[in-house]
């Protein structure tokens, strides 16, 4: 659905909300692959007036991450040894009242050896990550089972990409294009036919 044609609707992580050409990236969306998406479960809202595209969250804000806590952030700049991630909300998809930086460090990447970061996260990934340390910029976590990628899109066309069973590797449906990542249990699009959760092993 074309953005100029709805002024609100309900949205998931990652659903395609417009091009920014028709409006600009408001609270609680990110740009990926020069699409604007959403960054939490909610209500997307247009602005007519301002062309702006903001995400209403279905949940009330959360306070402050702190050490230990488990958090929800979109990956915005990559390089080889680490990765940036602009943290939203927290495990239970409550945005914060405002994103917070975070740096993972390749060595956290996972518990098995990375050589590079972007084995396991790439720009626009949707990431669950641990917070190490709660100072800015905060450090955060992908070793433990439960934390990792939710959602990944293909380097090559945008496309979402799907999980195989067993397997850390994803492959687009549309282009036929496979990647690596370091997936959370629960990634939101795995082959049909295959439970969502607790099928690959870390």
């Amino acid at each position: 659905m074309q953005a100029g044609g709805a002024k609100s609707r309900t949205v998931l992580p990652g659903d395609y909300l417009c091009a920014p050409e028709e409006f600009m990236p408001g609270s609680l969306t990110y740009v990926r692959g020069g699409e604007v998406r959403a960054a939490v479960p909610g209500i997307v809202l247009y602005d007519y007036s301002s062309r702006r595209v903001i995400v209403k969250p279905f949940h009330r804000e959360s306070p402050r991450p702190v050490a230990g806590s488990l958090v929800i952030g979109v990956v915005t700049s990559v390089k080889e040894d680490s990765a940036t991630i602009s943290i939203l909300m927290d495990n239970k998809w409550r945005p914060f009242g405002t994103p917070f930086t975070g740096i993972l460090h390749v060595s956290h990447a996972s518990r098995q050896y990375t050589r590079s970061i972007t084995d396991a996260v790439r720009l626009g990934d949707l990431v669950r990550v641990k917070v190490l340390r709660d100072t800015i910029p905060m450090h955060v976590s992908m070793r433990d089972a439960q934390l990792g990628v939710l959602a990944a899109y293909c380097s090559q066309c945008g496309a979402l990409l799907v999980a195989e069973h067993g397997s850390n590797m994803l492959k687009c449906p549309r282009c036929g294009n496979t990647e690596p990542r370091k997936l959370a249990p629960d990634y939101m699009l795995r082959s049909r036919g295959r439970r969502r959760s607790g099928e690959a092993k870390k």
